[in-house]
C-alpha cells in the first residue's frame, strides 16, 4: 500500500514513493509523517501522462464504449465542480483534512491496548483534554475504532456549574436554618435558664 510505501522510505527502506500529489498530501497528513518532503517538480516525471484511464478487457469491449459515452456526457460544469473539489491547489488539502485523526494521540492509543477504554488526561498542543478510545469493530481487520476528546475546561465548566449550584442551595438552606437553630438551641434554652433564675431569685426574696 501507499502507507507501507511511505514507512518504508521513512525507515530508509526505499529511496521514494510515487502517486498522485493529492493521495500523497492525505497519505502524509494521516499517518502524520512530517519527516518526509513532497516533490512535485522531479524532472523524470513530468513526462509521464498525468490523465486517468479505465481498462477493460477485450471480451468487454462493449462495456469501453458505454463507458466513454457516460463520460463524454458528463456537463463542463460538473467537470469544473470536481476539479475544483479534488485537484485545485486551493483546496487540494480540504477533502484530505476530513479523513485525518485530529491528533497523533489517538493513533497511538490504536497501537497500544492498554491505553483502550479507558479516559486519560492529555496535554495536545499546548492545551489539557479528556481522550477515550474503543474498539468500534473487533470482527473486521483492521478493526475501526470510536474516539473522543474534549477539551478539558469543558468537563470542568459542567462539574463547577453543579458545584456552584450545591453551593448556592446549601447557602439558601443554611441562611433559613439558621435562624431556627438559633431560637431553638441558643435563644430558647437562655430564656429558661433566666426564667429558672429569675423564679430561684423570687423564691429566695419570699423566704
Amino acid at each position: 500500500s501507499l502507507r507501507d510505501a511511505l514507512r518504508a522510505v521513512e525507515q530508509g527502506k526505499a529511496d521514494a514513493a510515487i502517486d498522485a500529489e493529492v493521495v500523497l498530501r492525505q497519505t502524509l497528513q494521516q499517518q502524520y509523517m512530517k519527516g518526509l518532503v513532497l516533490d512535485t517538480q522531479v524532472p523524470q516525471l513530468l513526462d509521464l501522462p498525468h490523465a486517468l484511464h479505465i481498462r477493460v478487457r477485450p471480451e468487454l469491449a462493449p462495456l469501453k464504449e458505454i463507458l466513454d459515452q457516460a463520460i463524454a456526457a458528463v456537463p463542463a460544469s460538473s467537470r469544473e465542480f470536481l476539479r475544483q473539489k479534488w485537484f485545485a491547489e486551493s483546496e487540494v488539502i480540504k477533502p484530505a483534512k476530513m479523513a485525518v485523526v485530529p491528533y497523533r494521540h489517538l493513533q497511538l492509543l490504536t497501537e497500544n491496548p492498554q491505553g483502550l477504554e479507558r479516559v486519560e488526561r492529555v496535554l495536545l498542543n499546548g492545551r489539557e483534554y479528556f481522550s477515550f478510545a474503543s474498539v468500534f469493530t473487533r470482527a473486521q481487520n483492521p478493526p475501526e475504532y470510536f474516539a473522543l476528546v474534549i477539551p478539558a475546561e469543558q468537563v470542568y465548566a459542567r462539574s463547577m456549574k453543579h458545584l456552584w449550584l450545591s453551593v448556592i442551595i446549601i447557602a439558601a438552606v443554611l441562611l433559613i436554618a439558621v435562624p431556627v437553630i438559633l431560637v431553638l438551641f441558643v435563644v430558647r434554652p437562655f430564656e429558661r435558664i433566666a426564667q429558672k433564675q429569675y423564679e430561684q431569685n423570687d423564691s429566695d426574696y419570699m423566704i
